[in-house]
Order: C-alpha cells, then sequence, then structure tokens
C-alpha cells in the first residue's frame, strides 16, 4: 500500500510542476523611501509600504492634528508606467467597479489597507468557483522560455501606487514607486503558498 501511496503522490507533484513550471520571486526596493527601505515621511503622513504578489500593502499614519481623506476613485496601480483602476482591500470583488467610499483617518490615528488592480479580480464558475485575484506580476513560467524571458525582463522596471489624499481641504497627490532590482528562481518553487493579502 505505501509504494502504491508514494507513487501516487509523487505523479501529483510532477503533474503539478509540468503544469506551472518554476516560480519566480521579485526583489524591489521603495524609489521615493525617505528613511529606512520601503518607508515614507512628510510633515502629514508616516507610511510604510509592502511589495506583495497580487497587491501593494501599506499602512498610513496621520502625523497632523487635522483628518485626512484617502480618495480611492482617484487612485490607481501602475504596472510598468501603465495606470490601472484599483481598489483597496475594503472593497468586495463584486463592487470593485462601483464607487468607493473615501476613508478618513483621524489626527494622530492610521490605516492598513492594500490597493490592488481592478483588471486582475475575476469569477470562476462551477462547483469550486468563486471570486479570485491574479498575480499582478507572473510568477510562474508554466514551462515556456517566452515566459521566462517576459518574468525575466521585469528587472529595472517599476511598479507602484497613486494615492490622492486630502489633507486641510487641499489634495495631495502621494506616489510610491518600487523599483524592481532582481527577478530570481524560488528556491522552493513547487511548493504551494498562500498570499497573504491583508
Amino acid at each position: 500500500m505505501k509504494p502504491f501511496f508514494y507513487l501516487l503522490t509523487l505523479s501529483v507533484v510532477l503533474s503539478s510542476c509540468s503544469v506551472n513550471g518554476t516560480k519566480y520571486i521579485y526583489s524591489y526596493e521603495l524609489q521615493n523611501s525617505t528613511g529606512k527601505q520601503n518607508e515614507y515621511e512628510d510633515n502629514a503622513i508616516s507610511a510604510v509600504l509592502m511589495f506583495k504578489q497580487k497587491s501593494i500593502n501599506f499602512k498610513i499614519e496621520n502625523l497632523t492634528d487635522k483628518a485626512l481623506t484617502v480618495i480611492w476613485d482617484e487612485s490607481s496601480f501602475v504596472i510598468f508606467n501603465e495606470a490601472n483602476k484599483a481598489a483597496h482591500s475594503e472593497t468586495k470583488y463584486i463592487n470593485a467597479e462601483q464607487t468607493q467610499v473615501p476613508t478618513i483617518i483621524p489626527p494622530k490615528a492610521f490605516l492598513n489597507d492594500a490597493l490592488l488592480p481592478i483588471k486582475n479580480i475575476g469569477f470562476s464558475s462551477g462547483s469550486s468557483g468563486g471570486w479570485t485575484l491574479d498575480y499582478f506580476l507572473p510568477v510562474w513560467d508554466m514551462g515556456l522560455k517566452k515566459n521566462v524571458d517576459k518574468i525575466l525582463s521585469a528587472k529595472g522596471k517599476t511598479v507602484g501606487i497613486f494615492l490622492p489624499i486630502e489633507i486641510d481641504g487641499i489634495k495631495n497627490d502621494y506616489y510610491f514607486k518600487f523599483l524592481i532590482t532582481d527577478v530570481k528562481k524560488d528556491k522552493y518553487p513547487y511548493t504551494a503558498r498562500t498570499v497573504d493579502f491583508n
């Protein structure tokens, strides 16, 4: 019984490898960082940003004594200089194309959130279907050289989020841009991993 189970497990692993090929990991740095890596600060806000595989996550702290307003409907997710309509993590996928209510950050308070490109939201029907969110950059080469070339060509390009924030009645446009510094094969390319959206 054990040999059969071993062969069955091996066949599943090999079949998944042949479908997905090799997985790649992107290295990055925030271009307009003002402190430690991936941190930004000015007189109004302090921000820490994290480049994820399906979104860009952030924590924004209001440093002022007035309320700040994040205007989601004017935000965008920029991939290789192409602006894409964006949604934040509190928006249900089914409502992503609808108007998003602005978020108010009270004085000295902070907001934990994320921005993602709406075009990557999809729906699959069937018994195991539902709403899904794709990677905004390809991470699997599917065993094809053209995909390998496309993935590796991301090195030196930028991905970012454009985030308008109203401060004391004045709109300030924040553009947090990440430079992709390297692209390498994952050390464990066939290990399934769940992307942390929060």
